[in-house]
């Protein structure tokens, strides 16, 4: 008797709430980050036991999704732009991760001090096998999801 209360209990308890979405708390925050942006440099960090691809492939994928998806932003040398985007890769043979994000130079308002973080980010997860082809199918949707937030920050 006492687990039919509480399952009806629980039931009721469930119909109650109301469904809702789940929400990016620093959304706004990452979009206002890439104001005025105007030029980035190129960062990679594999980690890999295997290499997929090499640096030139992945700075190559990066360089055409950038100039495909927002043409007015330059791609120059690390000495040239203290803006950094990084790409990050971690493989394993069960799967693996990429993430891309934006370094910038940032003012600390409570203590006026200039720091490099990151202020845009977004990442995939890859399950099982990890191939250059699903590799580069994540990094396309990062680059556009980069791409939608930099239009939207820029209009």
């Amino acid at each position: 008797m006492n687990r039919v209360l509480a399952a009806i209990t629980f039931f009721i308890v469930v119909m109650n709430f109301q469904p809702c979405l789940g929400q990016d708390v620093l959304g706004t925050q990452k979009v206002n980050a890439l104001k005025g942006l105007r030029s980035i440099a190129i960062v990679i960090r594999p980690n890999t036991p295997r290499e997929v691809a090499t640096l030139k492939e992945w700075s190559d994928m990066i360089e055409v999704g950038l100039h495909r998806n927002v043409p007015g932003l330059a791609v120059s040398g690390t000495e040239k732009s203290p803006n950094w985007l990084e790409l990050s890769i971690v493989t394993t043979d069960a799967g693996g991760l990429i993430e891309i994000s934006l370094y910038r130079w940032v003012k600390i308002l409570a203590s006026g001090e200039e720091v490099f973080a990151k202020v845009w980010w977004d990442s995939q997860a890859i399950f099982g096998g990890v191939s250059k082809q699903a590799l580069q199918q994540s990094l396309d949707a990062l680059l556009t999801s980069f791409a939608a937030d930099y239009l939207l920050a820029n209009r």
